[in-house]
């Protein structure tokens, strides 16, 4: 890591905590997510989770209805606007109408499902129609939110723009613990009362959204600026087609052609690698200040530069992640979700595998995007999905209009994601090479031999003296892999005190929450 200058200007001390607190955000909100997978897993069993995997997903599949990818474009169209208030009520009123688009059709789909056209192995009963309602309310509430969130943040309002999240998910896991306190485990309307859960979570994240947001100015847009929110949506709204169907096709499919119960094994162990995924994106956060720093010198060595800073960091965070998950895949499914869940340790496993070729893509794209090579990524992104989707669609089902197909269940899922995410990193690392002569770091090798001497180490230790059946187990064995790992790394001249130096700089705790406590007070 490159030192930086001496005398940092306001606008990149900034820019410094605003990435600070987007990475605070992901790490809350992956602690707290894991948090309400734990609650509903380890207490109210495989079935309910497969149901709220689901549902969650049914409903997540149409969420680009919601406002068709309008939402990534609003920050341009309101910072070229030389009429933000009426730009902010233009957004306002096609967000409001697409939300009425999906509620359409996500009436349709409730349709479709009671009258059992589309329920495939899911249980049709009362609950379960009950919890799809509750979710399309659910998705409904936060595409409203979404208005407030998506304005501050095409504001660079970080905190306005993430905080209501948090929000969401404290309140969902205060009332999860309240479900599982007074229920029994066995009772059919838990998966009910875990869908209000998350229904009453939006409501709080939409309430602080438009308290957070009553201050904005706003004005009916006209015909013109309609149009130019109309006319940013033909290229938008196919990368929203595709990121949608990226997150649930899968868990659809799963969920449709095995039951909840295979569902909730997949469910589980897809969520619960999060953490693999978020280490990346807080790096690829954390670099932000040296990207725009580099894009500023116009150097023609800049975008390699950051490129190798982004895959080395990227690379030293995933890879010993990944092989911790992998090493104890067994056990951490028995300790934070349970000893059914076992089962689900090779899905884990693959999808970890994924993990580390999307981790990698994360810091990449951002980069090309910043080469003005967004439209390549694009059409990256879309054979990826294709891939995937195909794939899925011959190795999940047992017979595919009347053709017998390849019936692995979710592990034949996490197979095609695998492949999805393989494309991407291929097609992406290709252009970075291709386009601005970036070659990989062969650093990342290093990290990789680390990384399986620490799994070997950790092994160990759990087989030998741990035996680890609880949370804290998992907890404790993590730091010691942290601490083994980072010793490797510093025997092998991989981190070094200027590292960790750079880091501190941009996670200095006091600085962020005053920064936070004057956005949030509009200071």
């Amino acid at each position: 890591m490159p030192e930086e200058d001496g005398q940092v200007d306001q606008k990149r001390q900034l820019l410094r905590r605003k990435s600070a607190f987007s990475v605070i955000h992901a790490t809350s909100s992956a602690i707290l997510g894991t948090a309400s997978l734990m609650l509903i897993a380890r207490n109210l069993g495989l079935e309910v989770l497969g149901t709220i995997g689901f549902a969650i997903s049914l409903f997540g599949i149409i969420s680009f209805l919601s406002d068709f990818g309008i939402g990534s474009v609003h920050g341009r169209i309101l910072w070229e606007s030389d009429r933000p208030a009426k730009a902010v009520g233009a957004y306002a009123v096609m967000r409001l109408a697409s939300l009425g688009i999906m509620m359409v059709l996500g009436a349709v789909i409730y349709w479709l499902w009671k009258s059992e056209l589309m329920t495939g192995q899911m249980a049709s009963t009362n609950e379960t129609s009950a919890t799809l309602l509750i979710f399309l309310a659910y998705y409904v509430l936060l595409g409203v939110s979404q208005i407030a969130t998506h304005t501050f943040e095409a504001q660079g309002n970080v905190v306005k723009s993430q905080f209501p999240e948090i929000l969401d998910l404290l309140i969902r896991v205060g009332l999860l613990v309240a479900v599982i306190s007074g229920s029994h485990a066995d009772s059919p309307q838990n998966v009910v009362l875990v869908a209000y859960a998350y229904l009453l979570g939006a409501l709080g994240c939409l309430i602080l959204s438009l308290l957070l947001f009553k201050h904005m100015e706003i004005e009916l847009p006209d015909r013109e600026m309609l149009g130019r929110y109309f006319s940013a949506l033909s290229p938008v709204v196919i990368v929203s087609i595709a990121v949608s169907l990226t997150s649930f096709i899968d868990n659809i499919l799963v969920g449709y052609f095995w039951g909840p119960i295979e569902l909730g094994l997949y469910f589980g162990a897809q969520k619960l690698i999060i953490f693999v995924t978020t280490f990346a994106l807080g790096v690829a956060i954390l670099i932000l200040p040296s990207v725009t720093t580099y894009r500023a010198r116009k150097d023609p060595l800049a975008s390699w530069e950051v490129i190798s800073l982004a895959e080395r960091y990227v690379s030293i965070v995933v890879f010993p992640a990944a092989a911790f998950y992998i090493v104890l895949s067994p056990q951490i499914l028995r300790s934070f979700l349970g000893g059914e869940f076992v089962a689900a340790s090779d899905m884990m496993t693959v999808l970890v595998i994924s993990s580390i070729f999307a981790s990698f893509v994360f810091p990449l794209r951002a980069i090309l995007v910043a080469e003005n090579l967004a439209r390549t990524i694009f059409f990256i992104q879309i054979v990826s999905v294709i891939s995937a989707v195909v794939l899925i669609l011959v190795l999940v089902p047992r017979t595919l209009f009347g053709i017998e197909m390849m019936g692995l269940g979710g592990i034949g899922a996490a197979y095609a994601v695998l492949a999805g995410s393989l494309v991407s990193f291929v097609g992406t690392r290709w252009m970075a090479w291709k386009e601005i002569q970036a070659l990989p770091t062969f650093r990342s090798l290093i990290h990789i031999v680390c990384s399986l001497v620490m799994a070997a180490t950790i092994y160990v230790l759990d087989t030998t003296v741990i035996h680890s059946t609880s949370p804290w187990h998992i907890i404790i064995l993590a730091f010691a892999a942290g601490a083994v790992y980072a010793t490797l790394c510093w025997l092998a001249g991989e981190l070094d005190l200027g590292d960790l130096r750079y880091f501190a700089r941009l996670l200095k705790p006091r600085e962020n929450i005053r920064y936070a406590a004057r956005e949030l007070l509009g200071k």
